[in-house]
């Protein structure tokens, strides 16, 4: 298991996935309810117990150091999310209703791996970061800073204590498992904040005053959490492992680079969502007519008289057909 590694506070520690989860691990199946932090923490202390030596710090030691960021997870996790109300929408134009979805493009694409998803999340938040002075006083982005803080220092505070150990402790699959639900709890979270944030901005400034490019920020943000914490992100692994090798510890040799992970950056997002359709250059292509050809090869444009219908025409009459053949008598 690599979480994605924070180089930065703030940044997520996302579970990538690259390792193969236990047999008795439903990893497609959505969590239901709230994630209960402290109880599934219970499994990484033991998995601790085992692999790091008490001069280290005892499990005891781990979780009273780590006890605020678990309940700040906690309450994060079991609050619900209230939505603004959405903005009126927009009239649709004919050359809107002529443009593709784009929704229809995103949800017909094949899902990026999962380690891709990860870091299109933290660079979303890195994106969303830029416009921290205008978004400071949203309660959504305060909620969203406070959990990439708890979630962040539990991932360094565990990383600095277990030392050269580091690399056994995440490839043993309950320390992964536990990463795992965290990231799609935190990208859940994050995700439904965002856009409840992104439509009070726009409803604010009627969907393109000064607020729109803040509001976009956190649309990118939401699209990516969103990504992670769909079935095809987060919830979903590899195929399960069989029960004598779930038992046993995973040894990953990429997690013994985690220092260059750690400043591996990440991908450039200039508005965090990624390539997506561009709906004003389908627009654009959409209004877009050619004409046809004649027959000799040149184009005649649409609209002229060969093209208007016949009680249009001077005189009244209907154009022969090419093929008609005279009545034989």
């Amino acid at each position: 298991m690599q979480p994605e590694a924070a180089a930065q506070p703030g940044e997520l520690p996302l579970w990538t996935g690259t390792e193969t989860p236990p047999a008795d691990t439903a990893v497609s199946e959505p969590l239901a309810g709230p994630l209960d932090v402290r109880a599934e923490f219970q499994a990484v202390l033991e998995a601790w117990e085992e692999h790091v030596p008490p001069e280290n710090g005892t499990a005891q030691d781990l979780v009273a150091e780590l006890d605020a960021d678990l309940a700040t997870l906690q309450r994060a996790f079991a609050e619900a999310v209230a939505p603004a109300a959405p903005a009126a929408p927009p009239a649709v134009t004919d050359q809107d209703a002529a443009a593709p979805d784009e929704s229809e493009s995103v949800e017909a694409a094949e899902p990026s791996p999962v380690p891709q998803q990860a870091a299109d999340v933290n660079a979303a938040l890195q994106q969303a970061d830029t416009h921290a002075t205008a978004l400071q006083d949203l309660p959504e982005w305060q909620q969203i800073q406070t959990v990439r803080g708890a979630f962040g220092h539990l991932f360094r505070v565990m990383k600095e204590r277990a030392g050269e150990r580091f690399d056994r402790l995440m490839g043993d699959h309950r320390v992964g498992e536990f990463f795992r639900k965290v990231s799609i709890a935190a990208c859940d979270k994050v995700a439904g904040w965002a856009q409840a944030a992104a439509d009070r901005l726009r409803r604010r400034g009627e969907g393109n005053g000064p607020d729109a490019p803040d509001a976009d920020a956190l649309r990118g943000v939401a699209d990516a959490a969103t990504g992670y914490a769909s079935p095809g992100g987060g919830r979903s692994g590899p195929p399960p492992a069989s029960r004598d090798a779930a038992s046993a510890t995973v040894d990953i040799p990429a997690m013994r680079q985690i220092g260059e992970a750690l400043a591996r950056p990440l991908p450039a997002a200039k508005d965090g969502r990624g390539a997506r359709v561009s709906a004003a250059a389908a627009r654009g292509k959409s209004t877009t007519r050619r004409g046809t050809k004649k027959p000799n090869g040149t184009a005649k444009k649409p609209g002229t008289a060969a093209e208007q219908a016949g009680h249009l025409r001077r005189g009244g009459a209907e154009p022969q057909q090419q093929n008609h053949k005279p009545t034989q008598r």
